[in-house]
C-alpha cells in the first residue's frame, strides 16, 4: 500500500529528474541556434568580395584634385538602372550639394564615390585618372563619411571619436570635438569624455550622436568629406550646431592624411 508521503516523494523525485533533462533540452536547442547562427556568418565571411584592388593597383598619394563622373550608368539589379549617364565635376576645394527626391540616386552616388560600389559603365576619375587604378584601403583611409542614421559603438563618448584614428591622443580627441561642436554637450556629461553612450549609442540623442560622428569624421582628417543628409533626422537646433561645425571644419586647411605605403603596392603619384 502506497502513503501519502511516498507518493509526495515519488513526485518530488520525478521532478528532480525532469529539470536536469528539461535544461538539457533547452541547451541542445541553444546549440543548434548557435550552428545555423556560425554556418552564416562564416558563409558571409568566405563570401568574395565583389569590389577588389586590381593587380596592378597602387596606394594614391593623395585624393586632392578634381574628382569626375563621366558618363556612368549604374544599376543594382539587371535592367533597373538607377544612374544613367550621369556626369560631374567637383573641382579640388570646391563644396557641392546634391538635391533630388527619394531614390533619385544621391546616396548612390556617394558609394560609388567612396567605391563601395563600381559604375556598370563610364568612368570615375580622381586627379583625371580612373580610381580604380588605386587600391580601395588608399580610397577609403582618405575619405570622411557622416551619415544619416549615425551609429555608434558601445563604450566611452572617447573611444567613438577616437574610432576616426587610433592613433589621436586624448588632446587630438578634445580638439576634434571642440571644432565639430559636442564639446559643450560632452564636458556637461557626469563623466565628461568617458561618459558611456551605452549600446548603439542609445543613451544619447540623434543630434548628439551626429556630432559625435561629425567629431570622429574630422579626428580622421579626410581630404574628401561627405555628409549623406546627416541633419535630416534632427531639430533645427541641432542642425545649427551642426552647421556650424561644417563651417568650422571648411575653415580648416585641407588635411594631407599619410597612408603608410604598402610593400606590395606601388605608390600611385
Amino acid at each position: 500500500m502506497i502513503t501519502f508521503d511516498g507518493i509526495n516523494a515519488f513526485v518530488s523525485y520525478l521532478t528532480f529528474m525532469m529539470w536536469p533533462v528539461q535544461d538539457l533540452a533547452r541547451v541542445y536547442a541553444e546549440i543548434q541556434h548557435s550552428i545555423a547562427s556560425a554556418e552564416r556568418i562564416i558563409k558571409l565571411v568566405d563570401s568574395p568580395a565583389e569590389i577588389r584592388n586590381k593587380v596592378e593597383a597602387g596606394i594614391a598619394s593623395t585624393l586632392l584634385g578634381y574628382i569626375e563622373f563621366d558618363h556612368v550608368d549604374f544599376y543594382y539589379e539587371d535592367r533597373k538602372p538607377v544612374l544613367t549617364d550621369f556626369s560631374l565635376k567637383v573641382n579640388a576645394g570646391e563644396i557641392i550639394a546634391l538635391v533630388g527626391p527619394t531614390g533619385g540616386g544621391k546616396s548612390t552616388i556617394v558609394n560609388l564615390l567612396c567605391r563601395f560600389y563600381e559604375p556598370s559603365s563610364g568612368v570615375i576619375r580622381i586627379q583625371g585618372r580612373d580610381y580604380t587604378i588605386y587600391t580601395l584601403e588608399s580610397i577609403h583611409s582618405r575619405i570622411g563619411i557622416v551619415l544619416k542614421s549615425p551609429h555608434l559603438f558601445s563604450g566611452t563618448v572617447r573611444e567613438n571619436i577616437r574610432y576616426g584614428r587610433l592613433a589621436a591622443t586624448d588632446e587630438d580627441v578634445e580638439e576634434a570635438a571642440r571644432i565639430a561642436g559636442p564639446h559643450d554637450f560632452i564636458t556637461a556629461m557626469a563623466n565628461g569624455y568617458d561618459e558611456n553612450v551605452g549600446e548603439g549609442g542609445n543613451m544619447l540623442s540623434v543630434g548628439q550622436k551626429q556630432l559625435i560622428s561629425l567629431a570622429r569624421a574630422d579626428l580622421a582628417r579626410p581630404e574628401l568629406f561627405i555628409m549623406d543628409e546627416a541633419t535630416s533626422s534632427v531639430d533645427t537646433l541641432t542642425e545649427a550646431l551642426i552647421q556650424r561645425g561644417m563651417e568650422a571644419l571648411d575653415e580648416k586647411p585641407h588635411y594631407i592624411h599619410y597612408c603608410p605605403p604598402l610593400k606590395h603596392y606601388p605608390q600611385v603619384k
